[in-house]
């Protein structure tokens, strides 16, 4: 009977349904003064500011716009401080055709560059950081700019 209660009692507190405060948070992305028109953006809990947990990621549209998700679509970000990191590449058209084997291996993927320096690929380059208040919807403004 005592071992019994003992292991609800653990079951009850390993609750797969008990995750840190999440808030809304949205926002765009301008590079040279323009919305980028694709990519990721992701925010890594600052755990150095007291932050842990999952991050949050959102595609970014061709507005530039992003919604955050860290377990389903659009339910946003761990409350707290993040380092974030941006992404957005594109193919390079090649100046000459590409040639191709007569066999059936399949042709390489196409080179791609990024739109934005590489420094902001990285949440420990990109110097940017964030902040995710509690209820409320969080809007944020990124403004990249040129190395």
């Amino acid at each position: 009977m005592i071992l019994s209660v003992a292991v609800g009692v653990i079951a009850v507190g390993c609750s797969k349904n008990e995750r840190p405060p999440l808030a809304k948070a949205e926002g765009i992305v301008l590079y040279q003064g323009k919305p980028l028109p694709a990519g990721r953006i992701t925010f890594i809990p600052d755990r150095s500011r007291g932050t842990m947990g999952r991050g949050a990621s959102g595609v970014i549209g061709p507005d530039g716009r992003f919604t955050l998700q860290s377990y389903t679509t659009g339910d946003g970000a761990l409350v707290g401080f993040h380092c974030v990191a941006i992404d957005s590449w594109e193919e390079v058209k090649p100046s000459t055709p590409t040639i191709t084997a007569d066999d059936d291996r399949p042709a390489p993927p196409p080179p791609m560059r990024s739109r934005i320096p590489t420094h902001y690929n990285d949440h420990a380059s990109s110097g940017i950081t964030a902040e995710v208040k509690p209820q409320q919807v969080n809007e944020f403004e990124f403004v990249l700019e040129p190395r």
